[in-house]
């Protein structure tokens, strides 16, 4: 009896970037599909040029597209596809979403956000002339054409035979300081294609092959973190009773700390976030697929990092309006 490594069932858009995902890695993979062709149900009259998954950082992909992912315990994909009108002489679509301007999953405990939805189309490119010459298209950023706005909310905008739609949808958020990974795991992240080098150098502060290095950048990345503290705060005493988040721990004095370092981030009556160094950041440095947010909405998003004002580990962090005030995530009912 023949076997594999892996079987994979239904060869839709998340079946087939796996698939294939797994196959680079050198797995032999089934994939098992009960409708004549892969892609999507035999009724659908697209051609699918591209399928794949994606996670990315400043670069950061399993083939070309990048939407992002970044945290100390690094988790799924976004996915993206790509495709024209097959077997019909156009497709009217209509449009209708959200998470466009601002990342729908925030991140945890100082993980970074996941990826927007993000929707491109591309009118008379020269697709099927590159299908004419054998030549295979992996991307839509590998064709000419007149690239087109789609809003939010567009009905009955006509998709002609040469005109590439490309989706790529959001993705969860990470968990964890990215400056806490496992350098020997980004180095793996970076060879797998998940995690680009510029992203492992900016993001989670590793120099590849170098842990002397990693060990500089990373600190620097840290000093640059808290850098607008007044003075070093002080060390709460003694083991945490418990922690009430990854980072964040709870003392016997009821009083927050920061669980790697101990600095004391105030009553537990309090935001613990108004103790720490709070970074306010462009949205657009949350994750590289955002685009400029006023394409969609009003209000100033911004990206905000919470950090530990002793050691400067990322504690959390925020996607929120400008004008808004913290948010209180941690509240503590005790007599």
């Amino acid at each position: 009896m023949e076997t594999v490594d892996t079987a994979v069932i239904g060869a839709g858009v998340i079946g087939l970037a796996a698939a294939r995902a797994l196959a680079e890695r050198g797995r032999s993979v089934c994939v098992l599909e009960r409708e004549p062709r892969p892609g999507r149900p035999s009724i659908a009259p697209t051609l699918w040029l591209a399928q794949r998954l994606s996670a990315a950082v400043l670069g950061v992909c399993v083939l070309v597209h990048l939407a992002t992912i970044v945290y100390a315990v690094r988790g799924g994909l976004s996915a993206e596809s790509c495709f024209i009108p097959h077997g019909t002489e156009t497709i009217t679509h209509d449009t209708l979403s959200s998470g466009n301007a601002i990342p729908t999953s925030s991140g945890m405990m100082g993980g970074y956000p996941g990826a927007v939805n993000r929707y491109r189309f591309l009118r008379e490119s020269d697709v099927l002339e590159k299908m004419q010459k054998s030549e295979l298209v992996n991307d839509i950023d590998q064709l000419s054409g007149t690239p087109e706005t789609l809003q939010l909310r567009q009905q009955d905008f006509v998709q002609n035979p040469a005109d590439v739609y490309a989706v790529l949808w959001s993705a969860a958020g990470g968990f964890g300081d990215p400056l806490e990974r496992d350098p020997a795991k980004v180095a793996a992240d970076v060879e797998n294609g998940d995690v680009s080098e510029k992203a492992a150098l900016e993001i989670y502060g590793v120099v590849l092959g170098d842990a002397q290095a990693t060990e500089r950048r990373r600190a620097t990345i840290r000093a640059r973190r808290v850098q607008d503290r007044s003075a070093p705060p002080r060390k709460l005493q003694g083991e945490p009773l418990l922690l009430a988040t990854e980072n964040l721990a709870i003392h016997a004095n009821r009083r927050f700390g920061c669980a790697k370092c101990g600095a004391d981030l105030g009553p537990v009556s309090h935001n613990y976030k108004d103790y720490c160094i709070r970074n306010d950041l462009p949205i657009e440095a949350s994750n590289p697929i955002v685009g400029d947010p006023k394409r969609f909405i009003e209000p100033t998003p911004q990206f905000r990092q919470f950090c530990c004002p002793g050691c400067g580990l990322a504690i959390e962090n925020e996607v929120a309006v400008a004008d808004d005030p913290p948010l209180r995530d941690v509240e503590i009912l005790s007599k």
